[in-house]
This record gives structure tokens, C-alpha cells and sequence, in this order.
């Protein structure tokens, strides 16, 4: 009698304990479909698809590379970051702290740094990538903006040639790589006497087809900023200059110069009439 009732309490929770595990199964079910259906209401990815949209999304934004260009590589110097080899521009989901990949002011850090460590492999790629077809206007400036900054020995060499070579192609809110050069020149006159031989050099020699509106400015920033001796080696100079306008920029940057004798001197060599404002400079429009 007793075992049997022993037997029947032992049946009794067997079947107690079969019931719990059954409840529990079926509330861990219903909570992961809870969790799946409200996942994807949401429109957040899978765990199962994670990985593989992961790859594909970074293999979406990179750019293809140059034709003879493996990516991620640089051929000509082994110690260029991949950083800097094409593509160079990748997107980023989660935001990250300093500039933007693929801005001026991030390829400027990148090339600083780099020029800073003085390694002639590093300066030679750098070189070869500042004239490559396939950089972009932005990664070129950032590269001549830390050339100047390093200092680098070719800082000088690069703006010439970059004023010459690089095509004169302003878009909105994009300054041209040559308009950078003439600008950057410009603004270091007084701080290097190599600024002034580069820009003179631009000006006065250089058989390249630099832009017209690039040399007006050029002359006039050379003017502007001009010793008493430098304006006297301008007489001779501009003797050869045929370019109106550029001559009436000139006029125009001797108005209130801070050397007025050397200035006159100038002015009467190449028979400029030096008006009392630079606003007799403008140009009035015709009657109708």
C-alpha cells in the first residue's frame, strides 16, 4: 500500500516536471519570434547577415582602381601607408573622430606626417601620386598644403610644377589646383625669397600655358608685395608683357604701394597711368 502511493507521487511529478519544461520551451519559442518580428519591423539586418553585407558594403563604396593599380598598394614606395594607395575614400557607418576620409584636411594630416619623416621612398611616391591622373583635387592640395608646412625641400619645385602642369578646373565650392598655387604663393611672399622666385618663375619664364586670369593675379600679387629693388627688375620684366589687362592689374597694385618712388619709376617704364583709387581700375559698362 505504501509503495504504492510512493509510486503515485513519483508519476505525479514526473509528469509536473514534463509540464514546466514544455511551458518553458514554448515561452523561450514565443520570445524569439518577438524578438525577430520586431528586429525586422525596425529594418535591422539578421545575425546571419552581418558578416556578408558587411564585406559587400565596404566593397560597394570603394571606388575601382586605376588601371595598373592594384588596391591597397603603393608600387613605388613600401612604407606608404595603404591608407593613402586607391581606393583612398571609404565610407564609415559609425562616426569617428578627425576629418573626414577623403577630405583635404584629412589627405593634409596623412602627407604632414609623412613628409615630416624626411624618407626619400615616401618623398619620391608622394611625387609620383601629386601628378597622377587618377588623384583627386583635394588629396593634390592636401599634399602641397603639408609640402609647404613640412617644410619639404620640394615644396617649391611642387607649386611650379603643379601651377604649370595640373589643369585650371574650379567647380563650386573647389578651388583649381593651380588657383591654390598662385594663392599659397601669393600669401608667403614676404615669408621666403624662394616663394618669390617660384612665382617669378611662373610669371616671367615659364613656357607652360598657364591660364590668363592665373598670371594677372600673379603679377599683381608680385607688385603688390615688392621691394623698391624688385620693382626696379620689374621694368624689365614686364617690358615683354602684352597682356592689357595684366599690365592694368600691375597699375592697379602700385596705386598706394609703400615704395611710391619705386613705384612711379615702374609705372612711367612701362607707361602706366597710376590712377589716385583702384577703383579708376574698373571697368565702366558701355551705354546702351
Amino acid at each position: 500500500m505504501i509503495s504504492d502511493s510512493i509510486s503515485l507521487r513519483r508519476r505525479s511529478m514526473e509528469r509536473r516536471s514534463t509540464l514546466l519544461l514544455v511551458v518553458l520551451t514554448c515561452i523561450a519559442g514565443a520570445s524569439f519570434l518577438w524578438f525577430r518580428t520586431t528586429l525586422e519591423r525596425r529594418g535591422g539586418p539578421s545575425p546571419a547577415t552581418v558578416v556578408s553585407s558587411g564585406v559587400a558594403s565596404i566593397e560597394a563604396v570603394s571606388p575601382p582602381a586605376p588601371e595598373g593599380v592594384t588596391p591597397g598598394r603603393v608600387t613605388s614606395s613600401p612604407s606608404l601607408p595603404a591608407v593613402l594607395a586607391p581606393p583612398f575614400s571609404l565610407e564609415f557607418d559609425e562616426p569617428t573622430r578627425g576629418p573626414r576620409s577623403g577630405t583635404e584636411v584629412a589627405f593634409y594630416q596623412q602627407y604632414l606626417a609623412l613628409l615630416r619623416q624626411r624618407d626619400e621612398r615616401d618623398i619620391e611616391a608622394i611625387q609620383e601620386r601629386l601628378f597622377a591622373e587618377y588623384t583627386t583635387d583635394p588629396e593634390r592640395i592636401g599634399i602641397l598644403r603639408a609640402s609647404y608646412d613640412a617644410p619639404s625641400p620640394f615644396c617649391a619645385e611642387w607649386l611650379l610644377a603643379a601651377l604649370e602642369e595640373l589643369p585650371d578646373e574650379s567647380r563650386p565650392g573647389l578651388e583649381s589646383v593651380p588657383s591654390f598655387c598662385v594663392r599659397t604663393l601669393g600669401e608667403h611672399l614676404g615669408d621666403d625669397p624662394a616663394v618669390r622666385e617660384t612665382l617669378e618663375a611662373a610669371l616671367f619664364h615659364s613656357t607652360a600655358p598657364i591660364a590668363a586670369g592665373l598670371r594677372r593675379r600673379a603679377a599683381s600679387k608680385l607688385v603688390a608685395n615688392a621691394s623698391a629693388d624688385d620693382l626696379a627688375r620689374y621694368a624689365v620684366s614686364f617690358q615683354a608683357e602684352s597682356d592689357a589687362s595684366l599690365l592694368a592689374g600691375v597699375a592697379a597694385s602700385l596705386v598706394g604701394h609703400p615704395h611710391p618712388a619705386a613705384a612711379a619709376r615702374l609705372a612711367r617704364a612701362l607707361d602706366l597711368e597710376i590712377a589716385t583709387t583702384r577703383d579708376d581700375f574698373i571697368e565702366e559698362e558701355p551705354e546702351e
